[in-house]
């Protein structure tokens, strides 16, 4: 979860909360005053319901109450949007093979890849619900 409050740093804050419409600052400045604090409430309260679910884990399994899964979900993809943000990962990074786990931004596709995939996990197991 640490790594999501970087959604919080200047360059990676219009990721989260971006502009309405490209070509009028006040309509942008207005949606933001309606819109910004509400989404900042849901994506903050997500990374603290799965904090709470990570403390105490057992070792041998990660469990949590399924009214938490939204939670779960909105926190894995918030940490893959940090992710391809601090890296610049691009749509063709994304289809890359032979990381190197010595270089910081292959690390981090191979973390992308990695919570996508607990991420399609996560869908997976909702649908089957």
């Amino acid at each position: 979860p640490a790594i999501v409050n970087l959604r919080e740093q200047p360059r990676l804050r219009p990721r989260f909360f971006q502009d309405l419409v490209e070509t009028d600052e006040s309509i942008n400045r207005d949606w933001h005053e309606t819109v910004d604090a509400d989404l900042h409430h849901l994506l903050e309260s997500a990374i603290e319901t799965v904090t709470r679910d990570l403390t105490g884990l057992d070792e041998d399994q990660v469990s949590f109450p399924s009214e938490h899964l939204p939670a779960w979900m909105s926190a894995l993809n918030q940490a893959r949007l940090v992710l391809g943000e601090l890296h610049a990962v691009t749509e063709a990074d994304l289809h890359r093979t032979g990381l190197d786990m010595s270089r910081a931004r292959d690390k981090a596709l191979f973390e992308i890849h990695l919570l996508g995939y607990l991420l399609q996990l996560l869908v997976e197991h909702d649908q089957e619900s």
